[in-house]
């Protein structure tokens, strides 16, 4: 059996002095302080299956609060290209932003409900970190909404030590995003 997510993540927040949340759904959350941010860390059940072979899987969040007030209901996605989002643009159904550097573009979806502010605050650092961390941490989805930017991992449990990697790496992220506020 491998590690526990629960005692992973209370190692983390134990060491890095966040409080950990009663769990729901079997799992817990850190929030708190973490490079002067306002951040939280959790698991979140993605699917669950009641037959008898009963399995579920987790996906590991981080979310982390931009320090500079950015307008509500601004929005940005990214997403890794798949045959879906290529099906969604070959169609006409979504709208993808290019932001001009092929290495991201080739690999990610962007969209947004501000073309123009989602180009400023993606710019070419913001765009190195992102594809950076995406390889290192094999991260599967970005999202930024209301001042929040947040990322997942999908593939198990994450050790405590590598959860500490993944939010200063989101930490980074956002420090760059600001840089073009």
């Amino acid at each position: 059996m491998g590690p526990d997510k629960n005692m992973e993540l209370q190692e983390f927040a134990s060491r890095l002095g966040l409080k950990l949340d009663s769990p729901l759904v079997g799992s817990s959350k850190a929030t708190g302080l973490y490079d002067g941010r306002r951040v939280s860390c959790e698991y979140v059940l993605v699917q669950a299956n009641r037959s008898y072979k009963r399995s579920e899987r987790f996906s590991f969040h981080v979310s982390v609060k931009l320090n500079n007030p950015v307008d509500r209901g601004f929005y940005f996605s990214i997403t890794p290209e798949n045959i879906f989002s290529s099906a969604f643009k070959f169609t006409g159904l979504m709208r993808e932003v290019t932001l001009g550097n092929p290495a991201f573009d080739d690999k990610f979806f962007v969209k947004t409900n501000d073309e123009a502010r989602a180009k400023r605050m993606l710019g070419p650092s913001v765009q190195e970190e992102l594809l950076r961390g995406y390889d290192a941490f094999s991260l599967t989805f970005f999202l930024f909404h209301d001042g929040t930017f947040s990322l997942q991992r999908s593939d198990g449990v994450v050790p405590s030590l590598e959860m500490e990697k993944i939010l200063s790496f989101a930490c980074s992220v956002c420090g760059k995003m600001e840089e073009s506020l």
